[in-house]
């Protein structure tokens, strides 16, 4: 059950660190763009919970296997992110 918390609890972070990153344009360079913003017209018509909700599944997705490949990182500070997970 502690081991699940954990996962779990992690997940969350990583997910709301993605998201943190993703949604400032401003903290890196000017000739990069993040993932949230590279890809506005898929996630330009969701609230932040449906955002939450994907980042979820990208971080168990990142955590239990090398990734889908559907959507990942666009930027030096989301690789580092990226590869910590």
């Amino acid at each position: 059950m502690m081991y699940l918390t954990f996962c779990v609890y992690f997940a969350h972070l990583f997910a709301c660190l993605w998201i943190f990153i993703g949604d400032k344009q401003q903290i890196v360079d000017q000739n990069e763009r993040p993932w949230l913003i590279k890809n506005a017209d898929f996630f330009g018509t969701m609230d932040k919970f449906s955002i939450y909700v994907f980042t979820i599944y990208w971080t168990f997705e990142t955590l239990s296997t090398v990734g889908y490949g559907d959507f990942s990182g666009s930027t030096r500070l989301e690789y580092q992110l990226t590869m910590m997970l």
